[in-house]
């Protein structure tokens, strides 16, 4: 034991040294790593000539640099938007006689914050339990706990990487009205307003990025000719003093 402390006052040096090392090594191969980005950066014209344009002379200046504002939004819309009807377009809108039908009790409903809400379905005369999934029930889900309901479900996106049995429509065995309704012929017309939309935005962000290149294609120093201009007349108004 007394050796052990012994050594202690040559380890610690030791184990500093080492740990300098280390961090002096991940430093160097940081920039190597860098470097060699960069070298393919720079032999990659078409990416050199992107970032000259785009972000050397785009941002820099006021009347080109505006236009990133609809290029940004436009294209995060429209991509999230064209992603969503291309997705569509595997499980698109049916008829509700087209959707399976089910009769049973809802026994309980989990609220889920980035998918879907879940529904525990217990089928009549079975002893087994059946998760779907369902989009905003909040509103109604005390009117239809532990009560006899029937369901109109199909397969479709409950999140954007998940598939599941989707219920549409919903309605008490005591009522007529369905309480949880369902409208094919208005999610037809969603679904083409929704790509609508979505090329709209594209055709704004194609159009933004345009006007930034044609902004940008030539090299104008237009700040720097002012900034000329305006020392000498400072230089003029002082001599005329």
């Amino acid at each position: 034991m007394d050796n052990f402390f012994i050594i202690i006052p040559f380890l610690v040096p030791v184990m500093v040294m080492y740990i300098v090392y280390k961090q002096y090594k991940n430093k160097r191969n940081a920039v190597e790593e860098y470097e060699k980005r960069l070298a393919w950066f720079e032999k990659n014209r078409w990416l050199r000539y992107i970032k000259t344009i785009y972000i050397d002379r785009g941002v820099v200046r006021f009347w080109s640099a505006i236009w990133y504002v609809p290029l940004l939004f436009c294209t995060i819309l429209g991509t999230t938007g064209l992603i969503g009807h291309i997705q569509g377009m595997f499980f698109p809108p049916i008829p509700l006689k087209q959707m399976s039908k089910q009769e049973g009790v809802i026994q309980s409903i989990q609220f889920r914050k980035k998918m879907d809400d879940l529904i525990i379905f217990k089928p009549k005369n079975s002893n087994r339990t059946i998760a779907y999934s369902i989009h905003d029930i909040k509103k109604v889900s005390s009117r239809i706990l532990h009560k006899p309901v029937q369901i109109w479900f199909t397969r479709g996106w409950s999140s954007a990487f998940s598939i599941d049995n989707i219920i549409y429509q919903i309605k008490l065995d005591e009522e007529r009205v369905p309480i949880y309704s369902y409208n094919y012929k208005r999610r037809l017309k969603v679904n083409q307003m929704s790509l609508t939309f979505a090329l709209n935005c594209l055709y704004i962000a194609f159009f933004s990025a345009f006007m930034i290149w044609i902004q940008n294609r030539k090299e104008k120093p237009y700040h720097r000719l002012y900034r000329l201009k305006r020392s000498k007349k400072l230089q003029k108004l002082k001599g005329e003093k």
